[in-house]
C-alpha cells in the first residue's frame, strides 16, 4: 500500500509538470524556480506519512476537553 502511494503521488507530480510545462516556457527564472521548489516540497511533505496524521477529530477533543465538564451535568 506504501509503495502505491509513493507511486500515485510521484506520478501525480509529473502531471501537474507535464501539463504546466508549455506556459514554464514563457515564465521568467524565478517563477520557475519558485513552481518547482514549492512542488517539491509539497511532495516532500506527502511522504511525511500523511494518511496516519491526526484529523479534525482529534484537534477538537484537545481544545474543548477542559470545557467538557461545564457543558456536560
Amino acid at each position: 500500500m506504501r509503495l502505491q502511494f509513493i507511486v500515485f503521488i510521484t506520478l501525480s507530480t509529473s502531471l501537474i509538470i507535464w501539463l504546466e510545462w508549455p506556459k514554464l516556457k514563457k515564465w521568467g527564472v524565478k517563477e520557475k524556480a519558485a513552481f518547482f521548489i514549492l512542488l517539491g516540497v509539497i511532495w516532500i511533505f506527502l511522504f511525511l506519512d500523511v494518511p496516519d496524521t491526526p484529523g479534525t477529530p482529534t484537534l477538537d477533543e484537545f481544545l474543548f476537553k477542559p470545557l467538557k465538564g461545564l457543558i456536560q451535568p
